[in-house]
């Protein structure tokens, strides 16, 4: 089975997913597996289907109809399991669970992840082979396409690596896009918790806002600024470590943290969240 880093496909699937969806939501109770692949095999679809539950992280990757290739990312390991054979395999485990959510997402298959069917991409490149296909594909006009942008988060990963507890402090509170962060921070737990626990943080959220922004369905209105958003992300904070836990709370809001290079920030959210204990 071709060899595929945990790290390299979280940025794959980071950058894929920040496309607007064609489906968002979808829960598997309501939404076959088999129908729905068919459904965007016959219509020559090109992207990614992710979903997300207990079981851990699903990708189906797809190439003008054709399967490209299926990440399996089992939940409290590092692995990543690249499904050929069967590659619907990757997501039948989340499909069993009646909670978890699956979004469908437009773009370009990625130039890694053991392709299925024909595709003649492989899935064991590192870093350095994916920064060589982003080079090619800006020089051949499409800087803006799904392999640079790839190139520009694994180079940005790598160096936050090398400069930890090294480098200089991250940015203020003013300089984070708050208006971005809370609702993915949202949809992180509506992904790993349901939708319960995080509607009944958005409006935690909201009272923390008022009356100046509100967020509702991930779209914000109002301006968000600096003293609004820190308010808000430490009620999440504060509400999320009830139900999960401090351990599980610090990984999630970390990890959105370094996707947003506000680490700082949130670092000072989480503390002040827990001395108000």
């Amino acid at each position: 089975m071709p060899a595929l880093s945990r790290l390299q496909a979280e940025a794959l699937l980071r950058v894929a997913r920040a496309q607007r969806p064609l489906y968002d939501d979808l829960r598997p109770a309501y939404v076959h597996l088999d129908p729905l692949v068919t459904l965007l095999r016959r219509r020559g679809f090109s992207g990614l289907m992710y979903a997300a539950g207990r079981p851990g992280e699903g990708a189906l990757w797809f190439d003008r109809g054709r399967l490209h290739g299926a990440w399996e990312l089992p939940a409290g390991t590092g692995e990543v399991l690249v499904h050929q054979e069967d590659p619907l395999a990757a997501l039948r485990s989340l499909w069993a669970e009646a909670d978890a959510v699956v979004t469908v997402h437009p773009g370009s298959p990625p130039p890694v992840g053991g392709a299925a069917d024909d595709s003649p991409h492989g899935a064991g490149g590192d870093a350095r082979t994916l920064a060589a296909d982003g080079r090619a594909a800006g020089a051949a006009g499409r800087g803006a396409g799904v392999g640079s942008a790839v190139v520009a988060r694994l180079r940005a990963l790598s160096t936050s690596r090398a400069t930890a507890g090294g480098g200089g402090p991250g940015p203020g509170a003013g300089a984070v896009p708050w208006d971005r962060l809370l609702p993915e921070a949202l949809a992180r737990v509506r992904r790993h918790r349901g939708s319960p626990l995080a509607l009944h943080l958005e409006e935690a959220a909201n009272a923390a806002m008022a009356p100046h922004a509100t967020l509702s369905g991930g779209t914000v209105h109002g301006r968000i600024g600096p003293e609004q958003g820190k308010a808000a992300l430490r009620q999440v904070a504060e509400g999320l470590r009830q139900v999960a836990g401090s351990a599980f709370t610090e990984r999630l809001l970390l990890t959105l943290a370094r996707d947003f290079a506000c680490e700082d920030v949130v670092r000072q959210i989480l503390q002040s969240a827990a001395e108000g204990d």
